[in-house]
């Protein structure tokens, strides 16, 4: 017997109603068996997937599309549909996704028996057919907190120091080039923070930004005094950009990691004199992970000042990039891909807020609160597996996860899947979960959509869109 796999079909409407149907404002129910020539089962599969998303997106008054195997017939479906009242489903069948799955199905199908059953109360429909029984919320508001801008003339300093550093010859090889001109957003949008960047954010429902450095930072930076100056530069710039719009836009401090110690001077005077609110540090440092001690001044300042860090991904070392990433079965430039946006930065920042937990950072500082992005760099998918293993062969008081629970929260960065947002719910709770959206790399306008609709609590809701940012970034005192 041939399974069918459907997400959602919808297919029993081919034909209106009969003039005996119920008009009452209660749920409508209707049967159909569907028997499909074979030469055309698969295009008909297609065209009925399309239907059901495009009418379970777009129709508020479908409620139920169910379909099923009918048993020694491996051409014939059974679909039972319910939808709000019969209104919705007259509304249904004039849609022009139902009008075309209907003029490129007919000639698919072998025979046709619909059934109109009595209406049943929506009480008694199983939730798990319900979609329209989620919880529905309009925000207040939405902050989000990886959000990129460049200022063009400090990166140009940093490209040109590195460009010394290298001999004289760009540090960007031609892999690298044709990566940017995918991953890389223009310059109009990046270095804006003004009337662009807040178009988008009206249209995509983005109350503030939280603002931090983007590629080409000088954050890495080897010559202390070039590093100091650069990163001072940057966040007197970003403060005098965010006086122009203090109800949009907040920011984090770029930090020149290669003097510690002056890193954590410099974020005294950001959060301070500027009002930042916290920090953001991107991948490694000249062959360190930032769980190093020598970066600890960093961390007991932020711990003093109560302002977060951002564990962003970065490029990682190019030994480690060449061992797991580059293959003869694909292109330099999918390597490329494949070792930093892909998939390989984020383990490697996944990987360092591990060692810090590890490290006993968290025992030194416990305060010290830690954001990591992209649903937390794939660790809270395996918390168990790290407390039921890894915790064994440490001398720590306290469980992996306990730590993590406590000291990290995690923000999709414009990865707006709600099997993610649901897992991260169940791993680490709401109270640990920040929004973000990962602006201008992704410019999605539905940032604000999607977590409105959400199959989420309401409260849950408002706790990651701006109740428990506000509360890490003190926004609002």
């Amino acid at each position: 017997m041939r399974t069918i796999v459907l997400w959602i079909m919808l297919t029993a409407s081919l034909f209106p109603m009969n003039a005996q149907q119920n008009t009452k404002k209660e749920p409508f129910v209707r049967m159909a068996d569907i028997e499909v020539y074979p030469e055309h089962w698969d295009a008909f599969l297609q065209e009925a997937r399309t239907v059901g998303v495009l009418s379970v997106e777009k129709e508020e008054g479908v409620i139920c599309l169910f379909p099923m195997q009918i048993k020694e017939q491996p051409y014939a479906i059974r679909v039972m549909e319910v939808y709000a009242d019969t209104a919705a489903y007259r509304h249904h069948i004039t849609t022009p996704h139902f009008l075309h799955y209907k003029e490129a199905t007919l000639p698919m199908v072998k025979s046709l028996k619909l059934l109109d059953a009595d209406a049943v109360d929506k009480a008694s429909i199983p939730h798990l057919f319900a979609k329209r029984s989620r919880p529905q919320a309009q925000l207040n508001r939405l902050i989000t907190v990886e959000e990129h801008f460049i200022i063009p003339s400090i990166s140009a300093k940093v490209l040109a120091w590195q460009t010394e550093k290298n001999g004289g010859k760009s540090p960007i090889s031609e892999v690298q080039r044709d990566l940017m001109k995918i991953v890389l957003p223009t310059n109009e949008d990046i270095a804006d923070i003004g009337e662009r960047r807040l178009r988008f954010m009206d249209e995509a429902g983005v109350t503030m930004q939280v603002l931090s450095y983007g590629a080409g930072n000088p954050q890495n930076v080897t010559d202390t005094a070039l590093a100091v100056g650069l990163c001072r530069e940057a966040n007197n710039l970003l403060a005098s950009l965010i006086a122009k719009h203090p109800d949009r836009f907040a920011g984090f401090a770029l930090l020149p990691v290669a003097d510690p110690v002056a890193a954590a001077d410099e974020l005294e005077r950001c959060v301070r004199e500027l009002g930042f609110k916290g920090a953001m540090l991107n991948g490694s440092f000249n062959g360190l992970l930032f769980d190093n001690e020598r970066f600890y001044p960093i961390y007991e300042r932020a711990e003093m000042l109560g302002v977060p860090v951002f564990m962003h991904p970065a490029i990682i070392a190019s030994d480690v990039a060449n061992y797991y990433y580059r293959s003869d079965a694909w292109s330099p430039v999918a390597a490329a891909m494949f070792a930093t946006a892909g998939y390989g930065w984020h383990v490697d920042s996944g990987i360092t807020v591990l060692r810090m937990i590890m490290s006993g950072l968290f025992e030194r500082y416990p305060k010290l609160q830690i954001i990591s992005g992209h649903w937390g760099e794939l660790v809270p998918f395996y918390l168990n597996r790290l407390d039921d293993q890894q915790s064994k062969t440490l001398n720590l008081p306290r469980k992996i996860s306990d730590y993590y629970k406590s000291n990290i929260h995690i923000a999709p960065s414009g990865l707006f899947s709600e099997a993610q947002l649901k897992y991260a719910i169940e791993a680490v709770g709401a109270d640990r979960i920040i929004y973000s959206a990962d602006y201008p790399f992704l410019t999605d306008k539905n940032t604000r959509r999607f977590l409105e609709n959400a199959d989420i609590s309401a409260e849950d809701k408002e706790k990651i869109a701006y109740r428990n940012v506000e509360k890490l970034l003190n926004l609002f005192p």
